[in-house]
């Protein structure tokens, strides 16, 4: 799969300035697809499967999401599939990555793996885990760094833990500053320009 991808994504002045005989097959390969006339692989993406969501490569944040007067992470408890969603919930933090690592990426989204933390569309409710979507508008999410509230874009809601304890789920409700509602991500990226203002 890497090979391929090297294939279809990698520019052919890099590969003409290879001399290595280890890129001759790819070489081969790339000339085959400029002869052929054929389309690159994000040509696919976009006109092909438009819409399939490739996560973005650059993040806001990742690690860990802590509530830290409970000292309970957001957890996915590892039970998401492509069949179902599953709610998302809250564990004791364990800092041992797994069900509890998550990134934070610049086009708005709160993932881990191929699932989205997806608002389930009721105030009050819980979000779920599901498959990531290109065209939605429930798995929008911005992270306000300096009250530390994870808000739903459209709603407008504030992630909440509540008053519930570790194995059960995380919610979302209107955003009042309370400390069950303040959240720490491992890692920001302090590079970050930005961190998901507005509808995007």
């Amino acid at each position: 799969m890497k090979r391929t991808l090297e294939i279809l994504q990698v520019s052919t002045k890099w590969l003409r300035q290879a001399h290595s005989r280890k890129f001759l097959p790819m070489l081969w390969r790339l000339t085959l697809r400029e002869r052929l006339g054929c389309k690159s692989f994000s040509w696919y993406l976009d006109t092909v499967y438009p819409d399939l969501y490739v996560p973005s490569l650059t993040y806001l944040g990742r690690g860990s999401v802590s509530n830290p007067v409970s000292n309970l992470c957001l957890d996915s408890f590892g039970k998401a599939d492509h069949y179902h969603t599953v709610k998302a919930g809250l564990y004791s933090c364990h800092n041992q990555g797994g069900n509890q690592v998550w990134i934070f990426t610049d086009d708005c989204r709160v993932l881990q793996g191929d699932f989205c933390l997806e608002h389930s569309g009721f105030r009050n409710g819980e979000p779920v885990m599901a498959p990531c979507k290109k065209k939605t508008t429930l798995q929008l999410w911005k992270y306000d760094t300096e009250k530390k509230n994870i808000i739903h874009q459209k709603s407008r809601l504030c992630l909440d833990r509540g008053t519930r304890n570790s194995d059960e789920y995380v919610m979302v409700r209107t955003c009042s500053g309370e400390p069950s509602q303040l959240w720490e991500i491992g890692l920001i990226n302090s590079d970050a320009k930005r961190w998901c203002h507005g509808n995007q």
